[in-house]
């Protein structure tokens, strides 16, 4: 058994310090058994390059080599930096509560009307494989000896990164257990504010957080990855993500006024197993979530939580800037499917059913939930979707509702235009002039249009109702 550690840390400052800066560090290399804690405080006015970079590395010939790593770096041209940053290791047999590596960063910054912008990032790492063996003692890592009885490894990466930020308070939180009595694990938490001591009402700037992972367990293989970009002025973001054990979840929420709002989110899980008498399944879970708005104010909360299942609930609202016409998209898909077949030994196996085979074939099935909404510029939907973890079949739940904002006609009525004075308003995004956003808008909100009290409002072939020749009506008058 050794383990490995591999710490640097840098600090470049170019302009007047105006508090203190220290920094601490013991960083023991291939010690066996080794502990250390880092800490750095920064308060300073000008250009700063700060980096810290941590690899730990626990290599053994018995059942459970891992990994974790820790990077980080901050970078300002001017303003006014205040940071402070704990980091700590240990390695040996932890016990099961303890972390390997600990990670702790509180920045605020401010451009102080100077042009200065700061850009930052962090990430946070596990690598771990698991093997059982049996009695002959053979132990591989992925190994494909018929004596290994169950392999597993997995792969989890969280992290963050802020770029054109003028103003920000900013806090985050790692850990990660890749060695010890316990589960392989990985949390990491960030939250963004504004900065109380600036008096500004918001953050400025982008903020990115995102994941990857990666698990196998010699018969289901499972991908996923997702991120969340927010631009503009943010009231608030949050992101918690736990993994380990094949376990991951991740919650989200944020509040923002921007030009620029993204999130999305993809999980792959695919499995394939072959049993004694050539019995073969194979199957697909599938999650996408994506949401783009742009010109509006965007309040989000999101849980996703994947543990060989898929279970998900998504709460969003969206009011447009009038004077940008702002719209939202969003789309969520939720996937179950498979293939099976049980035949008699010696006679083959297929995926698909093939008449010359003998025994219970079963061909393709697949289950889909979906939501899609295009160009929307008032809105409030939630979704919710499951997939059994143990099915091995076409089974999953997918629910979702959409609620328009209250005196929803009245506020459309207020931002809607009438281009030729007809008393017929067909400027539905007001920018002056009828265009293929406005039959997009009237087609997404159809139905809140036809239940609206003022109906007739879009009644554009004049036949004293809002149905759905109004939309083709309107089509044709581009």
């Amino acid at each position: 058994m050794a383990d490995y550690v591999l710490l640097s840390e840098k600090m470049h400052f170019f302009w007047v310090i105006l508090g203190v800066v220290t920094l601490t560090a013991v960083s023991p290399i291939s010690v066996t058994a080794s502990s250390f804690s880092s800490y750095s405080y920064i308060d300073t006015i000008g250009p700063v390059i700060e980096e810290t970079n941590l690899v730990g590395m626990y290599q053994s010939f018995g059942p459970s080599p891992g990994s974790g790593s820790y990077q980080e770096s901050t970078k300002t041209n001017n303003g006014h930096l205040v940071e402070t940053k704990t980091l700590a290791y240990q390695s040996g047999m932890v016990p099961l509560t303890t972390d390997n590596i600990i990670s702790n960063k509180i920045l605020t910054f401010e451009s102080n009307g100077t042009g200065g912008t700061l850009m930052a990032s962090e990430g946070i790492s596990l690598s771990h494989a698991v093997n059982q063996s049996d009695e002959t003692g053979v132990s591989c890592i992925l190994g494909a000896d018929e004596s290994i009885t169950d392999t597993r490894d997995e792969t989890i990466h969280a992290g963050s990164a802020l770029m054109g930020v003028t103003s920000i308070s900013y806090s985050s939180h790692g850990a990660v257990r890749f060695e010890g009595t316990g589960d392989p694990a990985l949390e990491y938490s960030v939250h963004v504010e504004p900065d109380t001591a600036s008096g500004k009402e918001f953050a400025e700037g982008t903020v990115t957080t995102g994941y990857t992972y990666q698990t196998y367990d010699g018969v289901t293989r499972t991908r996923g990855s997702g991120y969340t970009l927010t631009s503009g002025l943010i009231s608030f973001v949050d992101q918690i993500l736990t993994g380990g054990g094949g376990q991951i979840q991740i919650t989200d929420q944020s509040s923002a006024i921007g030009t620029t709002i993204t999130d999305t989110s993809h999980r792959q899980e695919s499995y394939r197993e072959e049993t004694v008498g050539h019995a073969e399944q194979q199957g697909w879970k599938v999650y996408e979530g994506e949401l783009r708005a742009t010109g509006g104010e965007l309040n989000q909360t999101r849980d996703l939580r994947f543990d060989g299942g898929i279970e998900t609930d998504w709460i969003f609202s969206f009011a447009s800037n009038e004077s940008q016409s702002g719209t939202i998209t969003a789309k969520e898909v939720v996937v179950a499917g498979g293939t099976a077949n049980s035949e008699e030994a010696g006679s083959g196996s297929c995926i698909f059913a093939d008449p010359t085979a003998e025994g219970d074939l079963r061909g393709y099935e697949e289950a889909i939930g979906s939501m899609d909404m295009i160009g929307v510029s008032r809105i409030s939907a939630q979704t919710s979707s499951y997939v059994p973890c143990e099915t091995r079949s076409a089974e999953l739940s997918y629910t979702s509702s959409f609620v328009y904002p209250e005196h929803f006609e009245s506020a459309l009525n207020r931002t809607v235009g009438d281009i030729n004075a007809d008393g017929i308003y067909e400027d539905l995004n007001n920018n002056k002039r009828l265009d293929l956003h406005d039959i997009v808008l009237l087609f997404t909100g159809y139905e809140a249009f036809r239940s609206s009290a003022n109906s007739t409002l879009y009644d554009y072939n004049r036949n004293n109702r809002f149905d759905l020749a109004d939309l083709v009506e309107l089509f044709e008058s581009l």
